[in-house]
């Protein structure tokens, strides 16, 4: 992602970043690293993976809107923040199952903390990953899997994962393009986002931390609020989230820096630390087992 320079000319400060607009894609990959599904399985491990896969992306796709997320990888000359989904650990284990989440940024390293979702209890450890006698009905079992648009075990148990988690210690480090974003300066400054609410299916008091670059040298990182626009604007879905510096963390200091006379300001970039999603998104409720809280 490029970035530019911010001039503070007339108490505004304008972004105009070389970047493809839109929401950055993270490439999402499954793997079955419990070894007794894996000895169920046998050599058929990959190809559940390959069915399980599409199961966790849409999950994702429907609790997560400010990115995208695929199965596929890059194009050519494009570099993507990857997504691994373990379903098990890799050691032996006679615990909890869980869906182990990690996320590594596009030079390999890995970012944030992994985040675990409960798959089955303690008491359920030991069952087989299907009741069925041959692989390819274990794969495709409708109890595991769903059919029909009803939601197999999979889908529902990673959907009621901790997204807000998912969000603070993983998709948090995802940058998000910062084309066309403003900063108006003050001592109440607005930032104006190149995000919509409708787009991201995103809701008020949302929140985002904003890297700036500080006269070249200092870094100055903030925190900011979606305040607008409200809920009852004709264009609340449909125009740049604004946002405003919250109560709290207290950030006066930076506030001072950032707004002193012949500052020069770079934005590097920013993320979203707080998502919070609408109940309604595109005329569409949320899955009825989505977990309450951050607005999942």
């Amino acid at each position: 992602m490029k970035t530019c320079i911010l001039f503070l000319i007339a108490g505004c400060l304008t972004a105009t970043l070389e970047a493809a607009g839109g929401m950055p894609t993270v490439h999402v990959r499954f793997r079955i690293a419990d070894h007794r599904f894996q000895r169920e399985l046998g050599s058929r491990t990959p190809d559940a993976e390959k069915v399980f896969l599409p199961i966790v992306v849409r999950e994702l796709e429907q609790r997560i809107g400010f990115l995208r997320f695929s199965a596929d990888a890059a194009p050519a000359g494009e570099q993507r923040y990857q997504l691994l989904i373990s379903l098990g650990d890799t050691a032996a284990s006679t615990g909890d199952v869980r869906f182990n989440i990690g996320l590594s940024s596009p030079s390999g390293f890995a970012a944030g903390k992994d985040v675990f979702f409960p798959f089955r209890p303690i008491d359920r450890a030991l069952e087989p990953l299907s009741p069925k006698q041959s692989v390819d009905e274990k794969i495709h079992d409708v109890n595991l899997v769903g059919a029909a648009g009803l939601p197999g075990e999979l889908a529902r148990k990673f959907g009621a994962g901790d997204y807000t988690r998912l969000v603070t210690e993983l998709l948090s480090k995802v940058p998000i393009s910062a084309d066309g974003a403003q900063v108006m300066a003050g001592q109440d400054p607005t930032w104006v986002l190149p995000l919509h609410r409708g787009e991201t299916c995103m809701d008020l008091l949302s929140r985002f931390r904003v890297a700036h670059l500080l006269n070249g040298s200092e870094e100055l990182p903030m925190v900011v609020e979606a305040t607008g626009p409200a809920d009852a604007a004709a264009d609340a879905l449909i125009a740049p989230i604004i946002a405003r510096v919250p109560d709290s963390p207290d950030q006066s200091r930076s506030l001072l820096r950032l707004s002193s006379a012949g500052a020069s300001v770079k934005i590097e970039s920013f993320f979203i630390t707080q998502y919070l999603r609408r109940p309604v998104c595109a005329g569409a409720s949320l899955p009825t087992d989505a977990i309450s809280g951050g607005g999942q």
